[in-house]
Parts: structure tokens; C-alpha cells; sequence
């Protein structure tokens, strides 16, 4: 059984803070990625593999799959960090009955109808309701960039904003 040491949500995927921040931070030899669409793609799938330290394993899984492989055996071995590309698809692997103690965020993108709070994410208001619901199931949520930066607790980041 995998040990997973960071479940992380960022629209970025494996950059700059990911290699050379959080992977040390997790103590991490994996990484798991979950995207549909990523997992379906071989060409930016090499792309963020080759991304990663060589000393880190990558694997793109499609929600299902990777369901199907938390069922078998829990990921197999290794000290994992697990990349989210969107709140959605975290909380569809929540909702299919993935554990999750904690979830970071550390980027959600910009874009029309976003919120920008003082934490440096931006939210739109389907993030907001997708957060409290995974919220809601007994995962604490926070939001933290990289980490000499402040951690923030999403309900203080995401309560008094206007969609």
C-alpha cells in the first residue's frame, strides 16, 4: 500500500513549485496525476512526465482507473503526491469513495467569473460549492502555494465572496 503523503489540487500539474518544493516536502517518489483528459492525451502525458525529477515516477490515470487501482492495492508501494488538476475531479474521486484526510490547493487558474481572495487563488463560485462539499465529507481543505508561504483555511479564504 502506498503511503500518500500529499493530495494537492493545481491546475499547473508538475512546474517549477511541484519539483522542486512539495515533492521534497511529501518526501515523495510518485507522483499520481488524475485527469481524464490528461490520461487520455500520450503526447502531454510524456510531456509532464519528463517534467518530473528522474528520480520520481509518474502515472496519469483517468478517474476510473484510478479508482480501480486504489481498489487493487492501494496504489502499490511508494510515498505518493497526488496531483488534481480541478476541484472537479477531486471531488469525483471523492464521491467514488477515495479517502481524503486533507487537500491542498496551490492553483486554480484565472479566467472570467473568478474571484481573486488575498491567498492568491481565485475562485468561481462552482469551485466554492465543490470545496465545501468535499469539506462537508470531513477532509480539511487549505490553501497553500509553496511552503514559506502562509496556509490558509479555505472556509476564511472562500465565506464572504461575491459570484
Amino acid at each position: 500500500m502506498a503511503a500518500i503523503s500529499l493530495i494537492r489540487i493545481d491546475f499547473r500539474l508538475i512546474h517549477g513549485q511541484v519539483v522542486t518544493k512539495w515533492v521534497k516536502q511529501a518526501n515523495a517518489d510518485r507522483i499520481i496525476i488524475v485527469n481524464d483528459a490528461l490520461a487520455n492525451d500520450e503526447f502531454l502525458g510524456s510531456v509532464y512526465k519528463m517534467a518530473a525529477p528522474s528520480d520520481v515516477r509518474v502515472s496519469i490515470f483517468t478517474i476510473d482507473k484510478a479508482i480501480t487501482k486504489w481498489e487493487k492495492n492501494q496504489f502499490g508501494e511508494g510515498n505518493v503526491l497526488m496531483l488534481f488538476k480541478s476541484v472537479e475531479d477531486a471531488r469525483s474521486m471523492q464521491k467514488r469513495g477515495f479517502p481524503m484526510k486533507s487537500l491542498q490547493i496551490g492553483g486554480l487558474g484565472g479566467g472570467n467569473g473568478r474571484v481573486n481572495t488575498p491567498s492568491g487563488i481565485s475562485f468561481d463560485a462552482k469551485d466554492a460549492t465543490l470545496l465545501k462539499e468535499i469539506q462537508n465529507e470531513g477532509c480539511e481543505v487549505y490553501i497553500h502555494v509553496v511552503p514559506s508561504q502562509q496556509k490558509y483555511e479555505i472556509n476564511k479564504v472562500i465565506e464572504n465572496l461575491e459570484f
